[in-house]
């Protein structure tokens, strides 16, 4: 526990507390308050800061938050909301609005909803009379600028608290613009002082996310962290073997197999099974649920993920509360902190994408102090390599152990400083054109850069932008120069897509009669007579009608999991680069991985050692060069297209090596050297790089701007030129 030197003790702490709730606690038969509950009350209740609380899954953020800021409204009792709660999905919306429920109704503090699914009349009611606590999605908030712009003064110029659920998924990217932004718009308009407090299970950097909740001060915000160490975790990594020749998804024997494992082990459980795709979570939903009706198990095996229908995640999510062992496979959707019961256990089929995102999901289970956190993670190799080196290597499982030990060593990677975020820019200018009815160019970087979250957008960059969206028509200039919605600009403001910065893929609802089950893309050979798997369920196609965007389906014996959108993963960090080349170096074999992980990083790391990776980058093999950068996927991108842009190399990226056909190393060297000595610039890296669209609002900005933003955010130079001074000082 990292707290201060004067730090209160339970009593002191709980004397803090206004007396109803003490006495609500008392009723409510709390023995005795956790460590982060004492910091945290002493740090709201004593002191004018802000506040971070990092501290494990089930360790008891919400109340560290909101008990302090409770007994506050009790002392003041001001008009206005009081306590504002910003959650990032509905879902844990709902779930913590029945956590605080019942002490504040007992208290006789208000509190409130606001999102799509809340109704007319609750919403009515906030409206009318605004007061005590407001849980809401940034996505919410927005809608309330762009439709109530005139209330809001009523509903925030008393506000006293804002809290931010799961701070770590808003750092550092879109999302997380547009909720800072938000917040500063909505500051703008208190009376009083907001402060912020940040709950995460996993901060993989102190400093920078308390920059993100105070910029201009972040030593104004204290933090209140608490490690685990108490806690028991048990921890496989299984690997299952196939030919090269298996079909990588939808009919092999080897998915069944692993389907098989997963019955056994998990059908007596209440479990999560996280999977990597949408995809693969129908498919293993499918089988798992052939293969206990096969055996006579009573076991559910359910699927939740965001295609699927609200009353289908509704259901996955109830049965997992109710005292009949439930399985459910699952994506990012129930990675977040929403209340499960109790899980006993965790699954992940394939390497999460970050160390940060492999603490979450572990902690999902053991939530009660005495039970431990368990997860089996599996994976599913090639036997064959057909001597490729970087098959060799086994890339997958060295990932897996590299993230696994900086998990042992309470390693989280650290938000991506420095981005454009053009993206949430574009939406943001637009929503204060039409909460103002138009507004002066200066105005709007003041709001938006100037004393808004968008600090890395210079003046000269903001009227580059402006002057995109002008010739896109999504603004336009009156004659006095005031800025107004143009003609693109009012159709896109008026949809209710707006409010959210991130871009809503278009699928097309599956219906099984009048009821939807989920949502999938539909490619062009889509047609009826196919067959495919959603909600766990297989179905035939029966009808596409492409105007509405309907496809009705009915039950079928066959089926294969439908195509979603891919979601756009975050590059892997330099560190867990490192990790995995020390992986290939040691010689220890980790307790926690299975004979068949034990014989593959025996065969990698013998591979490695004959080619001579252990200690040099630049390996040739064939006509070509497989050269190893260990520098994370931005550095690897980088160099990649350097070679390709500037010498014309073939080149294939592999994340953390790039494979060139055709060069000697010699050859290769020198390169890379003329590379370095060019001094590149930023600006001079921009002009060779492609004008990327992804993003919501980047085809309404010029191609310099679409470079710009991609720079930020997919490259790193100078990383790069680290890389290469360190190759070349000894290659020299």
């Amino acid at each position: 526990m990292t707290v201060s030197e004067d730090k209160p003790d339970p009593v002191e702490a709980f004397n803090l507390l206004h007396k109803r709730i003490q006495n609500e606690l008392y009723l409510m038969k709390w023995t005795h308050l956790r460590p982060i509950q004492v910091d945290s009350i002493k740090v709201i209740r004593s002191t004018e800061k802000h506040l971070l609380i990092s501290a494990t899954t089930a360790a008891g953020k919400t109340e560290a938050a909101f008990l302090p800021m409770l007994s506050d409204y009790l002392d003041e009792k001001t008009s206005g909301i009081h306590t504002l709660y910003v959650g990032p999905l509905k879902a844990l919306i709902n779930d913590q609005f029945r956590r605080l429920e019942q002490l504040c109704e007992r208290s006789e503090i208000p509190v409130h909803r606001w999102h799509g699914d809340v109704t007319p009349s609750a919403k009515k009611k906030l409206l009318d009379k605004p007061s005590g606590i407001l849980l809401i999605t940034p996505e919410s908030i927005e809608s309330l600028f762009i439709n109530r712009s005139g209330q809001l003064p009523k509903l925030f110029k008393n506000l006293r608290f804002v809290v931010i659920d799961e701070l770590h998924g808003f750092i550092g990217n879109e999302r997380g613009m547009h909720l800072r932004s938000l917040l500063a718009r909505i500051s703008s308009i208190c009376r009083v002082d907001t402060r912020y407090a940040g709950l995460s299970a996993t901060i993989g950097d102190l400093h920078i996310a308390k920059h993100w909740m105070c910029p201009d001060a972040p030593e104004f915000v204290a933090s209140v962290t608490a490690c685990s160490d108490e806690k028991e975790i048990r921890y496989q990594i299984k690997s299952f073997i196939k030919p090269a020749s298996a079909v990588d998804l939808g009919s092999s024997e080897y998915e069944s197999d692993l389907a098989i494992e997963i019955v056994n082990k998990f059908a007596d459980k209440t479990a999560l099974i996280f999977t990597n795709s949408r995809s693969s979570a129908e498919l293993y939903t499918d089988q798992t649920k052939r293969i206990a009706k096969g055996k006579g198990l009573k076991s559910q095996f359910e699927i939740h993920h965001g295609s699927l229908s609200k009353e289908t995640r509704e259901f996955t999510e109830n049965a997992l509360r109710s005292d009949r062992p439930t399985i459910a496979f699952c994506t990012t959707t129930l990675e977040m902190g929403i209340d499960l019961g109790n899980i006993k256990e965790v699954g992940q089929i394939g390497t999460p994408w970050s160390v940060c995102s492999l603490a979450q999901r572990l902690g999902r289970s053991g939530r009660k102090d005495d039970e431990p956190s368990v997860m089996r993670l599996y994976l599913i190799e090639r036997e064959e390599t057909q001597d490729k080196l970087v098959a060799r290597l086994r890339p997958q499982l060295l990932q897996a152990i590299a993230m696994t030990e900086l998990f042992l060593q309470k390693w989280c990677e650290p938000p991506l400083a420095g981005q454009l975020h053009l993206d949430a820019l574009v939406q943001q200018t637009l929503s204060i054109i039409r909460e103002r009815g138009g507004a002066s160019a200066t105005d709007l970087h003041s709001t938006l850069a100037k004393n808004g979250p968008f600090r890395s957008v210079k003046m000269k960059v903001y009227v580059q932008v402006l002057r995109s969206m002008g010739t896109a028509q999504l603004i336009e200039q009156t004659a006095a120069g005031l800025l107004v919605l143009g003609e693109q600009g009012e159709r896109i403001v008026d949809s209710y897509e707006f409010y959210a910065v991130f871009e809503t893929p278009e699928e097309f609802k599956v219906l099984h009669g009048s009821t939807i089950i989920g949502s999938i893309y539909v490619d062009v050979d889509a047609q009826p007579g196919n067959h495919i798997i959603l909600a766990g369920r297989r179905w035939e196609i029966v009808d596409i009608e492409k105007k509405s965007k309907h496809i009705s389906v009915r039950p079928s014996p066959a089926g294969m999991p439908p195509m979603f959108e891919p979601s756009e993963l975050g590059d892997i960090h330099p560190r867990i680069h490192e990790a995995m080349r020390k992986v290939l170096r040691d010689e220890s074999i980790p307790v926690y991985i299975d004979q068949n992980c034990k014989r593959l990083l025996k065969e990698a790391r013998y591979a490695a050692k004959a080619a001579g990776i252990q200690e040099d980058n630049v390996i040739q093999v064939g006509t070509g060069i497989v050269l190893f950068t260990w520098a994370g996927n931005r550095v690897t991108r980088t160099l990649s297209h350097l070679l390709r842009a500037q010498f014309s190399h073939s080149c294939a990226d592999d994340g953390f090596c790039i494979e060139i056909q055709n060069t000697k190393r010699n050859r290769l060297l020198e390169h890379l050297r003329e590379l370095r000595e060019m001094c590149m610039t930023a600006d001079d890296f921009c002009t060779i790089l492609p004008a990327i669209d992804s993003g919501k609002y980047m085809p309404y900005l010029s191609d310099e701007l679409r470079r710009l933003n991609a720079f930020y955010k997919y490259y790193d130079l100078n990383g790069t030129f680290r890389f290469l001074d360190s190759l070349l000082n000894k290659n020299s």
